[in-house]
């Protein structure tokens, strides 16, 4: 009696051992971030999961001054020293400043970005130097690239000797369409090969498809989060979010919003209909609307 009582017991046991699911990930992605002093928050009723970990491209140098000048043309930007404390409040865990305005303020200016971002408890990624994130369910690396000019040498190198769930960055810069630029899709290619399991495109300031490529995410335009400059005026954006499943598959799905401009916070889209038409036009892997979430 006693033995058959410990094999029930041990069953029962085994059973709960066996149905108990692991700990998730959850990580969210938005795409070009500028920030100005009027900016009063990152996101407004967007529905991001408390603790998911954050990852947004940075667009400029911290530093007090306007929010862009032009010199010789060119236009330089600077983030609010404000930033910091807005993206950390969103669920910012990692900011990108690998792109074309990264140097705005010289090396200096981003070293004292990075500092200023790193006293917040935000991690940065740029040129080869990976973030790495611990969450209760694994590593999560973060590479950040800038393609502005062509492909970078260290990619698969960087990618590859990462831990975890490797994330890459992609930023271009093009004017705004649709359609990925030659670079980029080799970039794409690259990361994949090296083991990406997700891979996030910025820069032309607009949507792109997105994609399932195996056992990998692709996102191949996010569009603007919050942009406080003239230089750009493009509305539809992407929310990409991403979570980690028991079977090592991801749970994937994109979030239309309306981009934050002039001093607003991003919102969730008014047309998020017209946005999942879109993304199908432009070969999306199949997409279901879940409450908003457009999954993938």
């Amino acid at each position: 009696m006693r033995s058959m009582v410990f094999f029930v017991a041990f069953g029962v046991v085994a059973a709960a051992c066996r149905r108990a699911p692991s700990v998730r990930t959850e990580l969210w992605f938005g795409g070009d971030v500028h920030v100005g002093a009027r900016l009063p928050a990152l996101l407004d009723s967007i529905p991001v999961r408390k603790g998911a970990v954050g990852v947004v491209n940075l667009e400029g140098p911290i530093a007090e001054g306007q929010a862009a000048t032009i010199d010789g043309g060119v236009v330089l930007l600077r983030q609010s020293p404000s930033a910091p404390l807005l993206l950390e409040k969103a669920g910012v865990r990692v900011a990108t400043v690998a792109n074309n305005h990264g140097l705005d303020a010289g090396e200096y200016g981003r070293r004292r970005t990075i500092q200023a971002l790193g006293a917040q408890g935000i991690l940065t990624a740029h040129d080869g130097v990976v973030a790495v994130v611990s969450t209760p369910g694994g590593v999560v690396s973060v590479a950040a690239f800038d393609l502005t000019n062509g492909l970078p040498p260290d990619l698969r190198a960087t990618v590859e000797r990462s831990a975890g769930i490797r994330v890459v960055s992609l930023h271009v810069t093009t004017p705004p369409s649709y359609l990925p630029s030659e670079t980029l899709e080799r970039a794409v290619e690259t990361a994949l090969a090296a083991g990406a399991r997700v891979v996030v495109a910025h820069g032309t300031h607009d949507v792109a498809r997105v994609e399932r490529r195996g056992k990998s995410i692709v996102a191949w335009g996010l569009g603007n989060l919050v942009f406080d400059c003239e230089c750009t005026t493009e509305t539809d954006g992407l929310l990409l979010s991403i979570t980690t499943r028991d079977d090592d598959s991801l749970d994937a799905a994109v979030y239309p919003i309306r981009a934050g401009l002039r001093g607003a916070p991003a919102r969730p889209s008014d047309e998020p209909a017209v946005m999942h038409d879109l993304l199908t036009s432009l070969k999306s892997s199949p997409l279901t609307d879940d409450g908003g979430w457009l999954r993938f």
